[in-house]
């Protein structure tokens, strides 16, 4: 699990490098002399960022590997730590100091650049994943179901509070930091809500067909359901704090607008339309075609996660839809693009 966060954190910040590179190298090639001469600049603020989200990941890994060998009994937990301790001692003096150096020039709002803006939106992306993951891990224990997993535990303890204190750094800076963040961390806890919850869906369905026939449909365990829920309402958090409470009242601008008409409207239309086009399969096939199966209650199995499909598909299409406001008046961009 560590040495899956460091990897993770190399290939982020290589990403986020390249990004960067690219967005540097857009503008010196259009603005000339002036932005070759900010070009070192921008670099500079790049290596810094860079650095601290890179800090961050290993420090923050390493004191989670330490507080999960807090919670074991091991005779060779004496072993194991050397590799967080050695984490821990590397990464946290550079972080101490970077983000110390960083802080004291945020007074400056020429500090306040794009590096800024995509560490702050880094950390906030990655955070909100590693806390979203170990929730979902620590309460399927917690209801009983589930293993304890002390680096799920001590992940979640420390990646709250890092995500807490740079949504602080988002809200107080949110002039000058874009709040991508937002939408993406709105999208993952949408899908967590809407896929679990149709998983939830089916296997009430399936366990309502069980109660009234012979067949047993129901494969799932009281374990598998637990964890659906844990994860539901995980992803059903999540999507409230930064869609209904944040992403709502923020501009509708052109990342407010791709949300909803890409996310939400195009992805429960493609949900709705894939339910819908499996169901109808299902009923062609057993008036007209060949099933597989004799029994109708066996055949008309895969019809049920197919018409949950469609309905969680649907309320999604059709929440987001009534977000986006009735067509009055002149036709919009944004009615256009809803349209095709």
């Amino acid at each position: 699990m560590i040495i899956f966060g460091i990897l993770a954190s190399f290939l982020q910040l290589a990403v986020m490098v390249g990004i960067v590179v690219f967005i540097v190298k857009a503008i010196t090639g259009r603005k000339g002399e002036k932005s070759v001469d900010s070009a070192p600049v921008t670099v500079k603020r790049l290596l810094l960022f860079g650095s601290l989200y890179a800090a961050l990941h290993v420090a923050a890994w390493g004191v989670a590997g330490l507080l999960a060998l807090l919670g074991e009994d091991s005779v060779d937990r004496g072993e194991r730590a050397a590799v967080p301790l050695a984490m821990t001692i590397v990464a946290a003096p550079i972080l101490f100091f970077l983000a110390r150096w960083v802080i004291r020039s945020l007074s400056d709002p020429d500090e306040r650049g794009a590096a800024f803006s995509i560490y702050v939106n880094a950390a906030l992306v990655t955070a909100v994943t590693v806390v979203m993951v170990t929730a979902v891990i620590s309460g399927h224990w917690l209801v009983g179901e589930g293993e304890y997993s002390s680096i799920a535990l001590a992940s979640l303890l420390v990646w709250g509070p890092i995500w807490i204190g740079h949504w602080w750094l988002w809200r107080t800076y949110r002039a000058e930091v874009s709040n991508l963040h937002v939408y993406v961390a709105a999208t993952a806890g949408l899908g967590t809500m809407a896929g679990y919850g149709a998983a939830l869906l089916a296997e009430i369905f399936k366990r309502l067909l069980d109660s009234g026939t012979s067949i047993d449909l129901a494969a799932r365990t009281d374990s598998d359901v637990s964890t659906w829920i844990v994860a539901f309402a995980v992803g059903a958090i999540v999507f409230s704090w930064h869609w209904v409470v944040t992403g709502m009242r923020e501009t509708r601008d052109t990342l407010w607008h791709a949300y909803v008409a890409l996310i939400g409207v195009l992805g429960g239309l493609i949900a709705a339309v894939a339910g819908a086009g499996i169901a109808l399969f299902a009923v062609l096939q057993w008036w007209f075609g060949d099933p597989d199966s004799s029994s109708a209650v066996r055949h008309f199995a895969d019809f049920i996660p197919a018409l949950v499909a469609l309905t969680v598909g649907a309320a999604v299409w059709f929440y987001h839809r009534r977000v986006l406001g009735p067509a009055t008046g002149a036709r919009t961009e944004v009615q256009r693009v809803y349209d095709y």
